[in-house]
């Protein structure tokens, strides 16, 4: 199978992946997650809303999708240690000089259908914790909640960027990387 199109499949789920490991199970100090919610209610209770214990399987899933999370949106050390363990098997050869970039042509169909398949598992595991979330949320506000998407004709433009601007700049990014640093936050200030 052509590289592209597995290439263009792991993009279209990549981004989608990665926000959810974020939103369901980030717990660095400067995030909001639902990992982190449920770590602050447990020590600073509430006094009308209380969480109902986890499941043990959505528990050990969101303690999953924290280690996931911190492992895929870092560079891990034990990759390394990894890649060369197969290269002292001779299973792996590892250039040093001069440094090769592979870049592959293709992909066999078992390979694809991994990627495919771990997508539905990781969709899976994403939603019961979704619904573990919505719960809670239900138990705080009193009632469920409704969700709609709402489908508007007017465009998006830089309004609804403003608050992701002004969080970067409370986070110590001034400006756009790479673009001129004078692009700090324009709009409603």
């Amino acid at each position: 199978m052509p590289h592209e199109v597995y290439a263009e499949m792991l993009d279209k789920t990549s981004n989608v992946v990665d926000y959810l490991l974020n939103l369901l199970g980030d717990a660095q100090t400067s995030s909001i997650s639902y990992f982190k919610f449920r770590s602050y209610v447990s020590k600073h209770p509430v006094a009308d809303a209380t969480l109902n214990p986890l499941e043990e399987e959505t528990q050990r899933l969101l303690s999953d999708f924290n280690r996931m999370r911190n492992w895929q949106n870092h560079v891990p050390e034990s990759l390394l240690v990894a890649e060369m363990e197969q290269v002292k098997d001779g299973k792996m050869e590892f250039p040093i000089d001069p440094v090769e970039i592979t870049i592959y042509r293709n992909v066999t169909y078992d390979y694809f259908k991994d990627m495919i398949e771990i997508n539905v598992s990781f969709y899976k595991s994403a939603r019961k914790i979704i619904q573990a979330a919505k719960r809670d949320y239900r138990n705080f506000y009193g009632k469920s909640v409704t969700y709609n998407r709402v489908y508007v004709d007017r465009p998006l433009d830089f309004d609804k960027s403003i608050p992701t601007k002004k969080s970067a700049k409370v986070q110590g990014i001034k400006g756009d990387i790479g673009l001129n640093n004078e692009n700090e936050v324009k709009g409603n200030e």
